[in-house]
């Protein structure tokens, strides 16, 4: 994508259900003052490609931008800043940046080079367009422009920047010696690597074969052939809606968006998949497997529903999260007080209507309105992210985080067991009867 190229395209995606009503004209993004407190498009951008094997990341910014990228220090990449100063501002970073390729490439030999456009680089008219070409042509390794100014957007925008990005300058430009039949592609966005790989072990079991997987330790020439599968298979990544979409457009690739959270969702994603195929054989082998694994599953959960029946958790998560465990807790007897989608985007705050379906709450202000929710519905534990555990804290409840960057997983039918276990082992961990009791002198 070439520096303003597409961008505003990317402001109204045909595949999000807000833009359904053609006569509203409603953009993706509703930049509001707020917006960007949870992360701004950059920080989506980066967010979206560290997982990329031997890469280099070379921020082209003041040394403040960086520090976005603190929660993935195990991402299988290097990160690079050009630490603009007062000086560049005024007279350009274009030798600053040149020089800071040529070290990388020097130093580490990467198969892959992000350049990444900020907010203050963006601005001062850089051609960094010309820096690049010259170093591509130098250097003989692909330089990608990722243009996610912060100021354009949230953290979704910018992830559905790279993903377009990364298919207008990688895709297509090598094909595979062994194209398989059953060759799909999985797209994630936010997810651990030890989650797309559990992805990758359950549709593996099925028989299909993974012919890329974005957001999971990808690699260049991986990707320079992702236009050959047969399927797109978009699990909890709605900005990525727009990589699917325009891969459909240039290769024909069909595409499903689907959820592996939950035995009932687990098991309406792997029917969607199968049925993109249109095969009886692997119809058959898919029914079997969803049997066999269900009926395992409901044996292995009698015991946890024995324990956790009755007992009241409150949503506090962001995005996906905010509604990819409310199967699970309904799956596990427990009562749903109340869900946040204060920080959700449009289609994942329906995704928590449709899946409350009336019983439940849902909060659309800050997180000050939790403790009076936790107190007035009785609730046992929050499931939050690292930021939000103070309503707990300060309510005297059990908390249980929930985080990509933790590398839990609870995916697919093995991933509702290890749920129901981790959230009785919260509820029953002494650590909080000890810490929440009252002082001696109380």
């Amino acid at each position: 994508m070439s520096r303003y190229q597409s961008i505003k395209e990317l402001f109204n995606e045909s595949s999000c259900s807000h833009n359904a009503d053609t006569e509203k004209k409603v953009t993706c993004e509703r930049l509001s003052p707020g917006t960007m407190i949870g992360g701004c498009s950059f920080e989506g951008a980066i967010q979206a490609l560290l997982p990329f094997k031997n890469a280099a990341h070379l921020i082209h910014s003041p040394s403040t931008c960086p520090q976005v990228t603190y929660l993935f220090q195990d991402a299988p990449s290097s990160i690079f800043t050009t630490q603009m100063d007062a000086h560049d501002l005024i007279f350009g970073g274009e030798d600053k940046l040149s020089s800071s390729i040529t070290y990388i490439y020097t130093h580490i030999h990467p198969d892959v080079i992000f350049i990444y456009l900020t907010c203050v680089s963006s601005l001062i008219g850089e051609d960094i367009e010309r820096i690049i070409n010259t170093q591509q042509e130098t250097l003989g390794i692909p330089i990608i422009l990722i243009n996610a100014a912060g100021f354009m957007g949230g953290v979704p925008f910018g992830a559905r920047i790279a993903g377009v990005t990364l298919m207008q300058q990688l895709m297509g430009q090598k094909e595979p010696f062994d194209a398989l039949a059953y060759d799909i592609n999985l797209i994630g966005f936010n997810a651990s690597l030890n989650e797309m790989n559990a992805y990758k072990t359950l549709l593996e079991s099925i028989g299909f074969r993974i012919h890329w997987m974005f957001g999971g330790g990808e690699d260049v020439e991986q990707t320079q052939k992702a236009h050959c599968a047969k399927l797109n298979v978009l699990i909890g990544a709605k900005p990525m809606g727009s990589l699917a979409r325009k891969m459909k457009e240039a290769w024909d690739i069909p595409w499903v968006e689907v959820s592996f959270y939950g035995r009932h969702a687990t098991s309406d994603a792997i029917r969607s998949i199968v049925e993109t195929f249109a095969d009886g054989k692997l119809t058959r082998i898919s029914e079997q497997f969803i049997a066999r694994e269900e009926k395992s599953l409901n044996q292995a959960l009698e015991s946890c529903r024995t324990v956790l029946k009755d007992k009241v958790a409150l949503l506090d998560l962001k995005g996906k999260y905010s509604w990819q465990f409310i199967p699970m807790l309904k799956e596990l007897n427990v009562r749903i007080a109340a869900t946040a989608i204060y920080q959700c985007t449009q289609d994942d705050s329906e995704k928590v209507f449709e899946l409350l379906k009336g019983q439940g709450m849902v909060i659309r202000d800050s997180y000050e309105e939790l403790e009076e929710i936790i107190d007035e519905e009785a609730v046992d534990i929050l499931l939050c992210d690292v930021h939000h555990y103070h309503a707990a804290a300060a309510s005297k409840i059990a908390f249980m985080e929930v985080s990509p960057v933790l590398q839990t997983s609870f995916i697919g039918y093995a991933g509702v067991l290890s749920f129901a276990h981790e959230l009785i082992q919260t509820l029953e961990d002494p650590f909080f009867t000890t810490v929440f009791q009252k002082a001696p002198w109380e």
